[in-house]
């Protein structure tokens, strides 16, 4: 047991479990499928008793992201990262630019009116489209969300996204931040 074990995975211990044996009970088992199985239940075992950073809201990394201090491992969302492999971590915000455009028409209703009832109403679309307009399109930048980065001594960069956590604002939840300083003990050699 780890000093900060919040978490047994004997759910997801199980299942490999049963997978591993419905694959072996096959009269012809395909070996390929029973290796994958056999590698999923041993990565579930080093995790039997890990820790985890949940919340209610779903915002936080939950069992996406698991540490396990007794086999200095990380599972990170499908990935096994050992401890002594990770050299830096980051947080960054995903940066997106949008456009909003603005369309202001002069005469449209009018010209539609009189061309339906000129050309017994085909001509409203053509009144409609004739009629003039100005368009100002503005461009800026908005931050949905951030990307949590784990770099490895190998050149290796593991990545997920991570929700906004803010109504108005752009804002991390407070659990990733936890993961943050627990990733950082890692790489300081602390844990």
């Amino acid at each position: 047991m780890g000093r900060y074990d919040n978490f047994h995975n004997t759910k997801n211990i199980e299942k490999a479990q049963k997978k591993l044996d419905k694959l072996l009970s096959k009269r012809k088992p395909d070996q390929y499928q029973i290796d994958l199985a056999r590698e999923a239940l041993d990565n579930a075992k080093l995790f039997e008793s890990c820790q985890i950073f949940k919340s209610f809201n779903g915002r936080a990394p939950n069992e996406n992201i698991m540490f396990s201090d007794d086999n200095r491992v990380i599972w990170f969302i499908k990935y096994l990262i050992p401890y002594d492999e990770i050299t830096s971590y980051s947080i960054v915000e995903n940066v997106v630019q949008k456009a909003q455009t603005q369309t202001k028409s002069k005469g449209v209703i009018s010209r539609a009116i009189i061309g339906g009832a000129i050309a017994g109403g085909v001509g409203a679309v053509v009144g409609a489209a004739s009629a003039g307009s100005q368009s100002q399109t503005t461009y800026y930048t908005e931050g949905e969300g951030f990307f949590l980065q784990i770099f490895t001594k190998g050149g290796d960069r593991y990545s997920c996204h991570i929700e906004s956590d803010g109504f108005i604002s752009n804002k991390v939840h407070p659990k990733w931040l936890e993961l943050g300083t627990k990733l950082q003990s890692i790489i300081d050699g602390k844990v």
